[in-house]
């Protein structure tokens, strides 16, 4: 009995690690491989498209070719370039040659491997509306320190999206409130005195060319002062007369008088 238990236990010890070496290398198989990654929002006609070429662990790859196929009628290719799973800096040689016919052979190298993440990043332009399929064939292709699987993705293409248009804020049908205007004081302004301005006579320049008075309106002036004078003589002689009057009747009387006596 003690020796069958001891069998069992050595019979388990192996397959727990068999099974842990098998799961170790199919992870370590499945890391090392590369696969096409496209964008994950709906891309739109004539505009560009990305698509990923991702390693799935770190220092495993340094170089390598990749044959891509793609449908031509729907992407056009622009160009390849580095990802960000290079260092900063460091160099990477990229060379590619389109057939024109949705086949790709694009080999690359760097100086020291590339970190997880985007090894390189394939550039095309949308065509036309609709599904376009862009695979890795893995017999075209390799990576030293990993392996290449085949791997096919998928890129949805749109019609350009229309801007939605802002609706124009409606001004609210009641009246809106006025501002009251300012009143001015009814009280009466003060009012300056205006002093009067001199006026200035000048004096009038007669006209040479004026006609010189006539005889008759020079005579018809100057009696004035004879009608003055004749008056003043009959004042003199009318208060004369009433002096002899008097004079006369005051003698008359004391004449009178003496007669009577």
């Amino acid at each position: 009995m003690r020796k069958t238990g001891k069998r069992m236990c050595t019979l388990a010890l192996v397959l727990a690690f068999l099974l842990t070496m098998g799961i170790t290398a199919l992870a370590e198989g499945t890391d090392k491989s590369l696969s096409l990654k496209a964008p994950e929002e709906p891309s739109y006609i004539d505009q560009q498209v990305t698509l990923a070429v991702v390693a799935g662990t770190a220092d495993t790859v340094t170089d390598g070719k990749l044959k891509v196929e793609y449908d031509f009628q729907a992407l056009d290719f622009t160009e390849a370039q580095a990802g960000a799973a290079w260092k900063t800096g460091d160099p990477v040689r990229i060379s590619v040659k389109d057939d024109g016919l949705g086949t790709l052979i694009v080999t690359f190298a760097g100086v020291d491997p590339a970190q997880a993440g985007t090894v390189l990043e394939l550039n095309f332009t949308a065509l036309k509306v609709g599904s376009a399929q862009v695979s890795l064939d893995a017999e075209g292709s390799y990576i030293t320190g990993g392996s290449v699987a085949a791997d096919q993705t998928t890129v949805v293409i749109s019609e350009e999206p229309t801007q939605p248009t802002e609706p124009e804020p409606t001004q609210p049908t009641g009246t809106e409130p006025t501002e009251p205007e300012p009143t001015q004081p009814t009280g009466t302004e003060p009012t300056q005195s205006t002093e009067p301005e001199p006026t200035q006579t000048e004096p009038t320049q007669t006209d040479p060319t004026q006609t010189q008075p006539t005889e008759s309106q020079a005579q018809t002036t100057e009696p004035d002062d004879d009608v003055a004078d004749t008056g003043d003589r009959g004042s003199v002689l009318i208060w004369t007369l009433v002096m002899l009057v008097s004079v006369a009747a005051i003698a008359l009387a004391t004449v009178s008088r003496k007669r009577v006596r």
